[in-house]
């Protein structure tokens, strides 16, 4: 039975419900490729898919692009591996970590956002508050853009929202 499908159509992921623990399984489309084990049941995956949500669609969050070493150093000093394996539309080298009060992804960045002879990582940091992010800013000052805020234009004395 497929129970999920990545958002461009590409894997789709399923189980069998006469399992008594179902194990999930992954395919890609279009493809004669049998299906895969995953390595996660159908409760460790929607855990693990529910959190990898939370991270993309967090209003508190910032995303970074910084050397490897940098990542990996931050990343030990606030937050804690989960420990799941990577989704089949992932690069594997994907991590989720958790603090006490926030998460965290270090993934490869999307092609073109690397510099030459650097090995960059992507770093993402949500919270549920955005007050808490202040202090997981703080570290990665030097790699954060910034962009000057403009205030909304009146047009004939309206917002454009």
């Amino acid at each position: 039975m497929t129970f999920w499908m990545e958002n461009q159509g590409s894997y789709y992921w399923a189980v069998d419900p006469d399992d008594e623990q179902p194990a999930v399984f992954v395919t890609g489309y279009p493809t004669e490729d049998p299906w895969q084990a995953t390595g996660e049941t159908l409760r460790r995956f929607l855990l693990h898919c529910t959190i990898d949500e939370a991270m993309l669609g967090a209003a508190a969050r910032f995303v970074v692009m910084v050397p490897r070493r940098v990542a990996q150093s931050y990343l030990s000093n606030w937050f804690v591996p989960l420990g799941f394996p990577h989704l089949a539309n992932q690069d594997p080298s994907t991590q989720l970590l958790c603090s006490q009060d926030a998460l965290a992804q270090m993934c490869p960045p999307p092609v073109g956002y690397s510099i030459p002879g650097d090995e960059i990582q992507m770093l993402s940091v949500a919270a549920a508050n955005p007050d808490d992010l202040h202090k997981y800013e703080a570290d990665l000052r030097d790699y954060l853009f910034t962009v000057p805020h403009q205030p909304p234009v009146e047009v004939d004395g309206l917002l454009p929202f």
